[in-house]
């Protein structure tokens, strides 16, 4: 198929060097405890998502503020502590070179 071959081939975004054009898209997986931390079924399903190949990782929203909580097991990033699986993960996946982003609402949905 014509182009096709693209898809497979490096790619610059802008300033962001990817892999191949292949983007995982986000959304809410509800795997987070009920006060947003992430679980180690975040980590597993992150990690089968980057073996299988993408160039971009588009993580779930992330609550980043304790009043505006938009799902009750949506992950949070309202403290540090919300971090440490996330560095843990990000460190661990990255060695299968996608490229990871995190959307933040600003706003209640």
């Amino acid at each position: 198929m014509l182009g096709q071959e693209l898809l497979f081939q490096p790619f610059k975004a802008g300033p962001l060097p990817l892999k191949n054009r292949m983007v995982f898209v986000p959304f809410e997986t509800n795997y987070a405890t009920e006060d947003s931390y992430p679980t180690e079924r975040h980590a597993s399903f992150y990690e089968s998502v980057a073996a299988g190949g993408v160039g971009l990782i588009l993580m779930e929203a992330a609550n980043v503020n304790p009043q505006m909580i938009a799902t009750k097991y949506g992950m949070g990033l309202t403290n540090d502590k919300y971090l440490d699986p996330l560095r843990k993960w990000w460190a661990e996946f990255t060695a299968m070179e996608p490229l990871w982003s995190c959307r933040l609402p600003t706003k209640a949905c």
